[in-house]
């Protein structure tokens, strides 16, 4: 609809042993940006932007790495090609494909039949087969608020795709048996391991209910899981009463505090137990607005490559 403006989305995933968290900013449409939040500071550092299609997965318990998955299935010609002062193409800005895999690639195309320097050869733990062709879908692994993955998976369109962090260095991805080889634009470290969900269903079933579990149990102000889920309740409606329109996800916090977003921006509620509802939005402090911003090309820095 011509002159309106385009709603913008907020998603947001927390680390469990740190006081971190990454937002994904989604508007207009297909344009995401990643947004790192250090929930001491409640300060925020806007990232890059991807075009296509993004679902946050995970965040690692140090915050440090994050998972998630990714679409770009009609990608444009302008949008690969198109060169800015720095000689950089604006694919290069926000494509988690790395410098290594495309030189890896015209190297074979080059010399056929040579065999591949070390420095471009994967160097992954138990990696002996080729990871498989990059076909639209993908999961990996960056450093927020970047997506340029230090690793990825391809995924099997939709089907495939996705996980979490078992520990720091262990992830579990939803994949068949022959997509856990990863595309690596940074080797592996040793210490990273990889795990697939088919091939321990019953534990990773249980990890995700005890993850979601302690994810509700950290936020409740109150031993009564009804009372709490009462009282959120009665917070959106009044949220929604005072003229919020869109309320993407409220998350209350083990310090007594409500976080949540509203309208493209992100609020703190502090003792929310104790506030009448109908003063939520009153009482809330705005910590950052966030439909101001637009898409901008970004390089991921050095820092940003290593694990």
């Amino acid at each position: 609809m011509t002159g309106t403006t385009p709603r913008t989305r907020l998603d947001v995933v927390f680390a469990r042993k740190a006081q971190r968290a990454v937002i994904l900013r989604r508007g207009p449409k297909r344009h995401f940006c990643l947004i790192a939040w250090d929930l001491e500071t409640d300060t925020f550092t806007p990232g890059q932007w991807m075009k296509g299609v993004v679902r946050l997965c995970d965040l690692s318990p140090s915050g440090d790495y994050l998972l998630y998955w990714a679409a770009q299935y009609h990608q444009s010609a302008a949008d690969r090609n198109i060169e800015r002062r720095d000689g950089a193409t604006a694919a290069e800005c926000y494509e988690p494909l790395a410098d290594r895999r495309a030189a890896a690639f015209a190297f074979r195309k080059r010399h056929p039949g040579r065999r591949m320097p070390r420095y471009l050869r994967s160097e992954g733990p138990g990696v002996k087969a080729a990871p498989k062709p990059i076909d639209g879908t993908w999961t990996a692994i960056s450093r927020p608020p970047f997506f340029s993955a230090l690793a990825l998976w391809p995924s099997f369109g939709t089907w495939t795709g996705g996980g979490y962090f078992r520990s720091d260095c262990e992830v579990v991805l939803s994949e068949a048996e022959d997509g856990m080889v990863p595309v690596e634009n940074v080797p592996m470290p040793i210490r990273m391991k990889l795990a697939r969900y088919g091939d321990q269903t019953a534990r990773c079933d249980k990890e995700i209910r005890d993850i979601i579990a302690g994810i509700n149990d950290a936020g409740r102000g109150t031993d009564d899981a009804e009372d709490d889920d009462a009282r959120r309740a009665e917070v959106v409606s009044a949220l929604k009463a005072s003229g919020v329109r869109w309320l993407d996800w409220l998350a209350p916090q083990p310090s007594g505090d409500l976080l949540y977003a509203a309208d493209g921006a992100v609020f703190r509620l502090e003792g929310w137990a104790g506030i009448p509802a109908k003063a939520a939005r009153e009482r809330s402090r705005l910590l950052a607005d966030f439909n101001g911003l637009s898409f901008q090309q970004m390089r991921a820095p050095a820092e940003a490559m290593r694990w």
